[in-house]
């Protein structure tokens, strides 16, 4: 499916420092510091100090399709699932990316949320609001415990993962 002018013009548009505000302000403040060290905390509290440098990341981002690299940079670590973990399943992994990736990912998933439902066909359960991915796995499960039936015609499954 194709998107039409009015989509191509929400997807292609200028963003605002407004959107940019309001997408730090949807993040919690208490997240992970990135590589950066810096929490949300300190972004919001130091917006009017550090918003031209934010904005010019952002611009930097949406006009030109290239993220700078200290914002791509992603650092991955185990954090303790309990006090006295000593293997590895005791650990689980974390994530902390910069609150400027942060910022453009959410920039991003409110203009595609606007987009995303009009060209995802209903059959797809991902990115489209109302459509559960867990519904589709329970139907899969109740087909497949519908084939052990004595004396049903032979049937087959296919998983196509596009």
């Amino acid at each position: 499916m194709q998107i039409n002018e009015e989509q191509s013009r929400i997807l292609t548009r200028h963003i605002t420092e407004q959107e940019v505000y309001e997408a730090m302000k949807r993040i919690n403040y208490l997240t992970a510091p990135g590589v950066d060290g810096f929490g949300m905390k300190f972004f919001k509290a130091a917006w009017p100090v550090v918003r031209k440098d934010i904005m010019d990341a952002v611009q930097y981002f949406f006009n030109k399709e290239r993220l700078y690299k200290a914002v791509n940079n992603i650092i991955v670590t185990l954090i303790a699932k309990f006090t006295d973990a000593c293997m590895i399943m005791d650990f689980g992994p974390i994530s902390c990316c910069t609150n400027v990736y942060k910022m453009i990912s959410k920039i991003m998933d409110r203009i595609l949320s606007k987009v995303l439902c009009s060209i995802i066909h209903m059959s797809q359960a991902a990115f489209v609001p109302g459509q559960h991915l867990h519904d589709h796995v329970m139907l899969a499960y109740e087909l497949i415990r519908g084939y052990s039936t004595k004396g049903e015609a032979p049937r087959c499954m296919l998983l196509v993962d596009l």
